[in-house]
């Protein structure tokens, strides 16, 4: 649960830095085919990207930056994420990541039931409207006084308007570059996007850039044959006034007319269009990487302090750190390979498994005590967990809890380097905290 709320975050996060990225750099642009592959690339980025960067990107920076090391004196270990058990209850944390996940789900069913029903009217438009066979495409005439629409193959018309021949002939024009180019395929993917994404203000904005875009292409590509082009713009300005039918349709007019007629006119600057890509390009690959679940680097043990609560004072300790690792075997051990021990679902399922199991001892709730419990443990070449130890402790029964769990853990699957299955040592900080 929550890593999909991490997931849908990261997602929308990048989606509103990409999507202000092309609003500053292509927006005002003629470049309508550059520009549409733009708004493409920031729909598939938002479904598919963050999944990519979290998987291929660490594999590749593992691959390249991470040296194998190995551990004789058992001073450097791979340092996990640290878990924090609270005293308190943990009901209300989950309360409440269950009430937000709730009124996500709620949302988003809203937003499919309405992406259905919208589908549903359009059909009914369909069945309701006289088809005719036109331009090598069908033609459905409808008696409501609507805006001229296509839908994929279909072209939907007012039939009044229809049997204006000038007036048609410019409009049919204009909604069968919709249809050749196929950007109802647009449409369609940035509504499922916005069925996942509603509470994103960016994603409506996305949608309006997108299909702005595709009537600056439709207005292009019918005046690349159109003789009268004052009267297509006229054509323009008098169709805007007849009611749109619905949101997943390319319609042949839209809101920012101006905006329309002056782009007709604009063309396009090579070089900017060059330097507005690159920029953009950088922009991605920054947002990619930012969104990585990027490896963490080995580092040597920390040196946590050890605190206990006596009847009258707090005491602060350092245990003595032990200076080997006693392995199972007298194979060598290490801190990072090219294939590090992976626990069964992932970091996140590992930080779930340490947060669902381990308690906070009784006796350090009436004690006092907390602090961080440091455990070293290794990764066996089958996957088996050995060689469970404590490296520091703050004593109450949390050491004890934390050894207890980490040694009931599952099988990992094992670290490879050179093709071959190695021991890897780990250290987990557990932090106990009293509410």
């Amino acid at each position: 649960m929550e890593t999909i709320l991490m997931y849908l975050t990261k997602s929308a996060v990048s989606l509103a830095i990409l999507t202000m990225a092309y609003k500053v750099l292509f927006s005002a642009q003629a470049s309508f085919k550059l520009n549409r592959l733009i708004l493409l690339t920031i729909v598939m980025f938002s479904f598919t990207g963050i999944a990519i960067a979290n998987t291929a990107l660490p594999a590749i920076l593992r691959f390249n930056t991470m040296v194998p090391k190995k551990l004789p004196d058992g001073l450097m270990i791979s340092n996990l994420s640290e878990i924090t058990i609270s005293a308190a209850s943990a009901l209300n944390h989950f309360t409440f990541i269950n009430l937000l996940f709730k009124g996500y789900l709620m949302g988003t069913v809203f937003m499919g039931l309405k992406f259905i029903f919208n589908l549903f009217k359009l059909g009914n438009l369909y069945y309701r409207s006289e088809k005719i066979e036109a331009y090598g495409y069908k033609i459905l005439l409808t008696e409501k006084n609507i805006q001229t629409f296509s839908f994929f193959n279909n072209l939907f018309i007012n039939k009044a308007l229809y049997r204006s021949k000038q007036a048609s002939r410019q409009i049919i024009k204009h909604e069968l570059v919709h249809i050749n180019q196929k950007h109802s395929i647009d449409i369609v993917l940035v509504e499922l996007l916005i069925i996942f994404q509603w509470f994103n203000p960016f994603v409506y904005l996305l949608k309006k850039s997108i299909s702005e875009t595709h009537e600056y292409l439709a207005d292009r590509g019918a005046l690349a044959t159109e003789p009268d082009i004052s009267g297509y713009k006229l054509l323009v300005l008098t169709h805007s006034t007849r009611q749109r039918v619905n949101s997943i349709t390319n319609n042949f007019s839209y809101l920012l007319i101006k905006k329309r007629i002056s782009m007709m006119e604009k063309t396009v600057s090579k070089f900017k269009t060059a330097i507005t890509a690159i920029v953009f390009t950088m922009v991605l690959a920054g947002v990619t990487v930012s969104c990585s679940d990027t490896p963490n680097k080995p580092s040597p043990a920390a040196e946590p302090e050890q605190v206990t609560r006596t009847s009258d004072s707090l005491t602060i300790e350092k245990p003595p750190v032990p200076k080997t690792i006693s392995p199972k075997k007298q194979d060598s051990i290490y801190a990072v390979v090219e294939h590090m021990p992976e626990f069964p679902g992932g970091r996140k399922a590992f930080m779930k498994y340490l947060a669902d199991n381990i308690k906070y001892p009784e006796e350090a709730k009436k004690r006092g005590i907390h602090g961080r419990v440091f455990v070293n443990f290794i990764v066996e070449e089958d996957g088996s967990i050995s060689n469970v130890k404590l490296l520091r402790g703050i004593g109450g029964g949390c050491d004890e809890e934390s050894i207890r769990v980490v040694e009931a853990m599952p099988k990992w699957i094992p670290g490879e380097h050179e093709s071959k299955k190695v021991r890897v040592s780990f250290n987990v900080p557990i932090k106990f905290v009293l509410n």
